[in-house]
């Protein structure tokens, strides 16, 4: 490693001040690492890529790797290993991943463009908007099944449910009138759920 140490050393880091102006960004034992070069290998960091260009700490470091990398190739070129069979595999599987994320990307950006993003989301509704009601009630005990029958009875003559059940609520909501806001299904018991999902708007439920 000695060797590549001292290569990296005498390696000229082309006035990194000046990377937007020049062609070469660095000469590697006199072959230069172009502009464009490195702003594809910038380009393939991802998210990394934004502190690669907003920092220039963080330039420098990847700049020194590129370089590394490049005096790694050029001494395997020495050693031939691109005439080994692991090489050829290995290329050969990296082909095959390159052309399967290619395309992967290519299939997703026909797949979600806006009109089509649009369409399946008319299509499917259902599955972003969750229902909600909103539900006033009164309880009885079942001891008093007489006089919720009668009240009931009252009610649906008199269509006086608000002032009845203002009258009658015993139960902890009965401070704000029985009302039980707005919930989804799933945070009531089943049968009083059932009752509020399924019942017209304005409609009293039994």
């Amino acid at each position: 490693m000695t060797k590549l140490t001292n290569a990296l050393m005498s390696v000229a880091i082309a006035g990194l001040s000046t990377l937007a102006v020049a062609k070469d960004v660095a000469t590697v034992n006199g072959k230069g690492i172009t502009e464009e070069e490195y702003k594809k290998a910038v380009d393939q960091l991802g998210p990394q890529a934004e502190m690669v260009k907003t920092k220039p700490e963080v330039r420098v470091q990847f700049l020194d790797h590129m370089i590394e990398r490049t005096l790694l190739a050029e001494q395997a070129k020495g050693a031939k290993v691109e005439d080994g069979d692991r090489y050829k595999a290995l290329v050969e599987t990296a082909k095959r991943d390159i052309m399967a994320q290619l395309y992967l990307e290519k299939y997703i950006a026909e797949q979600t463009t806006e009109p089509k993003l649009k369409e399946y989301f008319e299509k499917n509704k259902a599955k972003f908007q969750e229902k909600e009601v909103k539900a006033v009630h009164i309880l009885f005990e079942e001891k008093q099944k007489a006089e919720a029958e009668k009240v009931l009875k009252e009610i649906l003559a008199k269509n006086n449910f608000e002032a009845m059940e203002k009258k009658y609520a015993t139960d902890p909501n009965g401070s704000k009138g029985g009302d039980l806001n707005w919930f989804k299904a799933g945070r009531m018991v089943p049968e009083f759920e059932k009752a509020a999902f399924g019942t017209e708007k304005g409609k009293v439920y039994p």
